[in-house]
């Protein structure tokens, strides 16, 4: 088989609460789970006619993908959620709006909100409204700990939308870690701040004082000090001393400091902003921290090198990066056959970015055919949604060569063969 892949989550049927929003030379393997024998049994049950793959459109055939996938219910939710982010960093608003509502879970009220500030960064604020008014519809259908996550999505789009403090405050009083809200009002006054163009480091710095005792991550500063970089434009970094850009960048540190989170997102974003800057030494040492934090966690992290491999101009030369993805791609071969073919297609994107089609070209190959090897029908359906996500977040069409193979992984029209697994 030859198809490409990466691996995250998957999808299944919808929710109740949310109608109101082998090789005969190997030796025999043990047996599967029952649950996987089950799935490979009726894998092959689809109705073909259905399956329908349109190369120039590899982000449907994405969402196709994911509306075959059953078996773990969270699983299939979150790969839904992936596709419909995609369509909104892609421009498909209006599609996203719609897909989202077929979510059966919580993520369906999430994929609203981030096409309600998708469409208030668009200017299309009644659009975006419509968007938050269903959120508040599915709140209490959802479990107390994603009301939570809802609740704070909900109030930083709600500042971006021109609510004020006591509408703001109404949805984060119920949130029972201190650091949510800590994390939430802060997003609320970055995203305030972008609302007005104007940086203020001083309200940065008197909410920054407010110190809690809570260890958790806290993802939401990662978040706020990535969006702090949007407004360093609006500044005049070439007068006198530089002295607003400085505080912006001071209280940007400040804010990973703070977070006990995953940092390697807003480091990427600092490099890609010292890049358009022209400062091209600030830049490097950005990406080094961001490489130092990334570390090798290919199942998890393979885009985040593809926003690497995009920044590899700031190395001398295609030469100084190849030790680098060349490690990587030891590290891909070396996963487990359920995670490799997540990392094996996004690190044929990096290859590609620095010039290595062919290499790119293999790499494909290579995932489709671990995808296609996987006993289990669900792992399979991930990797084909993988290869599609990874084209149409880089805005190419699926080779053709790899739509036939792609619709027999939907129909689960595979050979099975656990050798080299």
């Amino acid at each position: 088989m030859n198809v490409k892949i990466f691996s995250p989550l998957p999808l299944v049927g919808v929710l109740a609460a949310f109608s109101v929003f082998a090789d005969d030379s190997m030796p025999v393997p043990a047996p599967l789970p029952p649950e996987v024998q089950a799935l490979i049994d009726a894998a092959g049950t689809r109705k073909g006619e259905e399956l329908h793959i349109n190369a120039a459109d590899p982000l449907a055939a994405a969402w196709l993908f994911a509306r075959q996938i059953d078996g773990d219910h969270d699983v299939a939710c979150q790969q839904q959620f992936r596709c419909v982010e995609a369509m909104i960093k892609t421009g498909r608003i209006e599609e996203a709006a719609h897909f989202t509502r077929d979510i059966p879970d919580y993520r369906s009220a999430l994929g609203s909100l981030q096409c309600a500030e998708a469409l208030l960064d668009a200017g299309r604020k009644e659009l975006a409204l419509e968007q938050m008014s269903r959120v508040e519809k599915l709140l209490h259908v959802v479990k107390p700990w994603q009301q939570n996550v809802i609740r704070v999505r909900m109030a930083v789009v709600g500042a971006q939308a021109g609510w004020d403090d006591s509408e703001v405050t109404s949805w984060l009083k119920p949130l029972e870690l201190e650091g949510d809200r800590f994390g939430a009002r802060m997003l609320v006054l970055v995203r305030r701040m972008l609302n007005n163009r104007e940086f203020k480091a001083s309200q940065i710095d008197e909410l920054m004082k407010e110190k809690f005792a809570q260890k958790n991550p806290v993802p939401e500063l990662v978040e706020a000090a990535g969006l702090l970089l949007r407004l360093a434009p609006e500044l005049d970094s070439r007068a006198t001393d530089g002295t607003p850009l400085n505080e912006l960048i001071t209280d940007f540190e400040a804010l990973l400091a703070q977070s006990n989170a995953y940092p390697a997102p807003a480091l990427l974003e600092l490099a890609e902003f010292w890049q358009r800057e022209g400062d091209e030494i600030k830049a490097r040492a950005a990406l080094a921290r961001a490489e130092a934090q990334i570390g090798y966690h290919l199942d998890v992290g393979a885009e985040l090198y593809h926003r690497m491999a995009k920044l590899w101009k700031l190395k001398d030369s295609a030469n100084d990066v190849r030790p680098f993805f060349e490690k990587l791609e030891v590290g891909a071969h070396a996963l487990a056959p359920m995670y490799r073919p997540a990392a094996l297609v996004w690190l044929g994107a990096c290859w590609q970015e620095i010039g290595e089609v062919e290499r790119c070209s293999v790499l494909m190959e290579e995932a489709v055919k671990e995808a296609a090897m996987n006993p289990n029908p669900r792992m399979r359906l991930i990797g084909g949604l993988e290869v599609c996500l990874c084209h149409a977040l880089n805005s190419r069409p699926l080779p053709g060569s790899l739509v036939p193979q792609l619709v027999d992984l939907l129909r689960g029209d595979v050979t099975v063969s656990l050798k080299d697994h």
